[in-house]
């Protein structure tokens, strides 16, 4: 039995492990198909980005599809428009030939639509309609409205009212913009013939600027020819003066006078024709009038230590700049020649002495205006003489100026706007106005302006104003001469052996 027993067993055993086997074979197909399937699934569920090859191939296929829907529409409208035009060809022919009218709307019956000769064969007649007369334009500048004035009633002495040839609120306003071909041509075939330009009037008309580079950022007169860079040059140089000599801060209008005049006097001291001044020329020369105010500033500053500031940071010497800034400033004290060593004083005020006397006075007038011959106050001392009131309140503004640069003990550097010092220029014009109208017996001003300008002659080596005005030789002097030489007979011998 036990013999029998074991293979038995063995052949259950084996059958056993080959049903387990399988059936492991069987879960792990079946785990495989699944994970398969999942696989699947989430690749399909996936949304693949499209290649850049794909994406330009179909806005190519789209693009193709609009442009053969156009084609399409322009076929169809093409052929519309020949059949109309054949439609109408037929009924000229028609009518032409004498057939009757073809049947309109009314006649017509039936289901189909309206052929397109009913609607070409009808003749609809428009209302009348009043014909109306345009105003034409004869010229290339519109028609502008001309202003009368009332006549005066009473007679006056003065303007009364500004000339409407003043009013320059812009740069442009002053230019002349017409071309001189303008006066040449003729009026319309319906139009008057404008007046023809006379010989003075062509010789007048202003010749326009040339421009050799094209502007690429600031105007400059590196832009134009040599002709206008000349004008320019003269014109600038009298700008500045002018600046200097009528005002400092002037407002809108009173710096397009200045631009003017100065345009106007520059070809007056060149001695060439009338160039047109366009607002690109005038803005060129608007420029130099803030470089004046700040280069007086800048040659002023050395002068100023003049007046014994100190450089340091120690606290002494920062205090004693204070002191001295604030004792400066009190009362104009700078513009006299000697001041009291005592602040404190009472009678501080009336011991001061020299009033505008003070030595930086001139020294500033000859650093700006009279450094050499050929100095803006030398060139243009038409200007200068005697040096103006507004000169003057200009360079005790910039030495005032410079002396707020030390209110704090050690020199800091001050912006020299219009806004903070323009009233100081009116303060020192009004004193200075003040002290000539109390002084008018001894002419105290007259004096003073007389004194700077004739010491800034000599300090910039031009001499006296006086020995300008001595007369050259005449002819009377060289017939006197010719007279004497025949009157004295040793004349006659005299060198006449030499060139033998």
């Amino acid at each position: 039995m036990t013999v029998q027993s074991k293979p038995i067993q063995d052949s259950t055993r084996k059958t056993c492990q080959s049903a387990a086997h399988s059936a492991n074979k069987e879960n792990q197909g079946r785990q495989n198909t699944t994970n398969a399937s999942k696989t699947t699934v989430a690749r399909e569920a996936r949304e693949r980005r499209p290649t850049e090859k794909i994406v330009s191939r179909q806005q190519a296929e789209e693009e193709k599809a609009r442009l053969q829907e156009e084609m399409a529409e322009r076929r169809v409208a093409k052929a519309k428009k020949a059949q109309r035009k054949a439609d109408k060809e037929a009924h000229r022919a028609a009518a032409a030939a004498g057939d009757s009218e073809p049947e309109g709307d009314d006649d017509y019956e039936g289901d189909e639509p309206l052929p397109d000769t009913v609607f070409h064969s009808r003749t609809v007649t428009s209302k009348p309609v009043a014909k109306k007369v345009l105003a034409q334009c004869q010229g290339r500048i519109p028609a502008t409205v001309i202003r009368s004035r009332p006549l005066a009633t009473e007679p006056f002495i003065g303007r009364s009212q500004v000339d409407d040839d003043d009013d320059f609120s812009t740069v442009p306003a002053l230019l002349d913009v017409r071309d001189g071909d303008d006066d040449e041509d003729s009026g319309g075939d319906n139009g008057p013939r404008k007046r023809a330009r006379s010989a003075d009037s062509e010789h007048n008309v202003p010749i326009k600027a040339q421009k050799i580079h094209e502007s690429t950022g600031r105007l400059k007169a590196l832009d134009y020819n040599e002709l206008a860079k000349e004008v320019l040059s003269v014109a600038t140089s009298i700008f500045r003066c002018l600046i200097s000599t009528r005002g400092a801060f002037p407002s809108h209008l009173e710096e397009i006078g200045y631009i003017k005049d100065a345009w106007l006097q520059a070809h007056q001291t060149l001695g060439l024709p009338q160039m047109l001044l366009t607002p690109d020329l005038a803005a060129i020369i608007k420029s130099r009038g803030s470089q004046v105010r700040g280069e007086v500033k800048t040659k002023f500053r050395p002068i100023i230590e003049n007046l014994r500031f100190e450089s340091g940071c120690g606290k002494r010497v920062i205090a004693k700049n204070r002191q001295l800034a604030e004792k400066l400033k009190d009362s104009h004290s700078f513009v006299y020649k000697t001041l009291p060593d005592d602040m404190t004083s009472p009678t501080y005020h009336l011991d001061r002495k020299g009033l505008y006397q003070n030595p930086i006075i001139q020294k500033a007038v000859n650093t700006m205006w009279f450094a050499n011959k050929n100095d803006e106050g030398i060139k243009y001392s038409d200007l200068f003489k005697p040096l103006p009131v507004q000169t003057i309140a200009l360079v005790l503004m910039v030495i005032e100026c410079c002396i707020d640069e030390w209110l704090t003990g050690t020199r800091t550097d001050l912006a020299f706007y219009a806004n903070d010092y323009s009233y100081v220029y009116e303060t020192h014009i009004a004193c200075l106005e003040e002290f000539g109208t109390f002084t008018v017996k001894l002419d105290l001003l007259g004096n003073l302006q007389n004194k700077l300008y004739n010491f800034g002659r000599i300090h910039s080596g031009a001499g006296v104003t006086g020995l300008q005005d001595i007369r050259p030789l005449d002819t009377r002097a060289f017939q006197a001469a010719m007279d004497e030489y025949e009157a004295d007979s040793a004349t006659d011998e005299d060198g006449w052996m030499l060139d033998g």
